[in-house]
């Protein structure tokens, strides 16, 4: 059986059983046509499953909508697309088909922005206490204790920080049913950052500080708004959270199972 239709007048294009004809600029050329055995491998496995918690974290993990958002331009399935391909380097977390198809979520270290505004660091400095690259106070002053004030701070003393911007904190517990998002939009307003700030969240003389009591996820934003927004790249950070178990080898050999893989 032949499949072929004219193309820029008596040139030809298409397929003849396993020959394929296609024109380029130095002529005809016709080719074997490609084959696919369809077998599936441990190697595949391994490119596939990763797939599943990374797309049932866009899906389900609020915040997802920053993803990969560098200049606001992209629709919801070229920010997806985004979010899937820049997460599918890191280690795996192997689903199982029942536990992917039912939603299962486990929260890992994915790269939630891959933006073009600064990083936000954060150094671990104890038992659920990290510090933040953002300088408030070189000169060791008091700590700032309303929104203006730490507007001031962050302005003077941080690269790429400009009036109206947000800071966001993203929280989330570890079955991440409950994420809570709080910003802080950069402003002369007097209003006491005690306010709109979560307790998490601790102004020192220098720095800006968080310390956890619980195991949770989370990742610290800088936010601005505009005709093409701008976002920093942040990768989401695990306190106190093991998810060992869905990242071993059994765990792969489990879900490559689950979905007729072999596991060698």
């Amino acid at each position: 059986m032949a499949r072929i239709q004219p193309h820029n007048g008596n040139i030809l294009r298409g397929l003849v059983g396993n020959v394929v004809i296609r024109q380029t600029s130095q002529g005809t050329i016709l080719a074997s046509r490609p084959s696919f055995s369809g077998k599936k491998t441990a190697t595949s496995a391994r490119a596939r499953l990763k797939l599943a918690n990374i797309s049932n974290m866009y899906s389900r993990f609020a915040p997802c909508r920053y993803a990969c958002r560098a200049d606001g331009r992209q629709t919801p399935r070229e920010r997806r697309s985004r979010f899937i391909g820049s997460n599918l380097g890191l280690p795996g977390i192997w689903l199982t088909k029942r536990e992917a198809q039912s939603g299962k979520l486990v929260l890992a270290a994915y790269q939630m922005n891959q933006g073009v505004l600064p990083s936000i660091s954060l150094y671990p400095a104890g038992q659920g206490v990290f510090t933040t690259s953002l300088l408030i106070n070189p000169d060791m002053e008091s700590a700032p204790q309303t929104v203006a004030q730490l507007t001031r701070a962050l302005i003077l003393n941080n690269d790429e920080w400009l009036q109206g911007d947000r800071l966001v904190l993203i929280t989330a517990k570890y079955n991440a049913q409950q994420v809570c998002e709080w910003p802080v939009h950069l402003n002369d307003s007097d209003v006491a950052l005690s306010d709109v700030m979560p307790p998490e969240v601790v102004f020192s003389a220098m720095y800006i500080e968080l310390r956890f009591s619980e195991p949770c996820a989370f990742y610290l934003l800088h936010v601005r708004e505009g005709k093409t927004p701008r976002y920093s790249t942040q990768f989401l950070e695990l306190y106190d959270i093991d998810n060992s178990q869905y990242a071993s080898d059994e765990a792969f050999r489990a879900a490559a199972r689950s979905y007729g893989y072999p596991t060698q």
